[in-house]
């Protein structure tokens, strides 16, 4: 998919046939997305950005899903086991919302990144590479595993949740690194989330 438009382009669904690859070319500046995004083929859109701006939900499985720039002001769900490599800044505005409950997210930064929330995204596994990311906004939530390699993430004035079933993996214990405030789910008769010191 290839062009020139500043304005952007706007797509209802998306869907990348099996055996197939959507490479979307850097000139095209902004998608908008209003429906479905996925099928079980290929698609990388390495810069610019791609905004979900109505009520999406990524499907399929993928063989490859690389994104650039992801902004968020409708609602994205997903429910299979799914990977996306997110190049850019994550961002939820306003009443968006984010819910993966299956599936992992790689942030692989090659410059600091972003995750800003206007709500609360809620993500499964994800995995940090590269460049530092820092949250902005409302708190990141996790109800898989956190794996941090060479890279720093700090929560600024918010916070990271990991949730019931959630876990917490240094995979570069001599690099990566949390900095600022972790709560982690704690089962019982309290059900409390507790600070990790």
């Amino acid at each position: 998919l290839s062009g020139s438009n500043s304005d952007g382009i706007v797509l209802h669904h998306l869907d990348v046939q099996p055996d197939a690859r959507l490479l979307v070319s850097s000139s095209i500046e902004r998608i908008s997305l209003t429906g479905s995004l996925g099928g079980l083929g290929g698609f990388r859109y390495p810069a610019g950005e791609l905004v979900f701006s109505g009520t999406c939900a990524l499907t399929g499985d993928p063989i490859e899903m690389q994104l650039p720039d992801v902004t968020i002001t409708g609602s994205l769900s997903q429910s299979n086991d799914f990977l996306l490599h997110i190049n850019g800044n994550w961002t939820v505005e306003g009443s968006g919302n984010f819910t993966l409950s299956e599936g992992r997210v790689v942030f692989n930064n090659l410059s600091s990144k972003t995750i800003t929330s206007g709500s609360s995204s809620y993500f499964h596994h994800v995995d940090l590479t590269g460049a530092d990311l820092s949250l902005n906004g409302h708190p990141m939530s996790l109800r898989g595993e956190l794996n941090i390699g060479n890279t720093r993430l700090f929560t600024n004035e918010t916070h990271l949740r990991i949730n019931e079933g959630g876990a917490f993996v240094l995979t570069d214990a001599h690099k990566g690194r949390v900095i600022g405030e972790v709560y982690h789910w704690v089962p019982g008769e309290q059900n409390t989330m507790l600070k990790i010191p």
